[in-house]
């Protein structure tokens, strides 16, 4: 499995890729924490970026009920009923295998194995700035743009 690559919390998997590519403006992302700011905060920049089609939970649970339609989510590690790390897990272990970006205020280092294990593809950093956002969501959610 690939290491989760951590720049100032920005997410650059896939950054010579996307240049190339076009952004699935239409994708299902579900964003999943227990603070109904930072949700509120999250939908609000998302939405101004393009991105229409989104769900806010507000634990893991909730977020691994939606992870059968999800193309993307976006998961707080520390959440009640079930943290971002096991429901990250479970979601891997149902076999999905869409982008599953972790955030949270603790350190990279301090979460980069636990993250690494549970299977997410990328770490964010809080407050997460509306420019790693927009990057991390192009980078993941970018698709091959047909040549005529």
């Amino acid at each position: 499995q690939e290491t989760p690559k951590v720049i100032n919390g920005m997410g650059v998997k896939r950054e010579a890729e996307v240049q190339q590519k076009s952004v699935n403006k239409d994708a299902y992302i579900v964003v999943a924490d227990d603070d109904p700011i930072n949700l509120q905060i999250l939908h609000e920049q998302i939405h101004s970026m393009g991105f229409h089609n989104l769900l806010l939970v507000s634990d893991g649970e909730e977020a691994l009920e939606a992870a059968k339609d999800a193309d993307f989510i976006l998961m707080d590690f520390q959440m009640p009923n079930l943290d971002g790390v096991t429901a990250c897990q479970k979601i891997r272990q149902l076999g999905f295998k869409m982008p599953i970006i972790g955030y949270t205020a603790f350190g990279v280092d301090e979460v980069r194995e636990k993250s690494i294990r549970a299977g997410m593809d990328d770490i964010l950093l809080k407050p997460v700035r509306k420019q790693e956002l927009q990057h991390c969501l192009n980078n993941y959610l970018s698709v091959n743009e047909s040549v005529d």
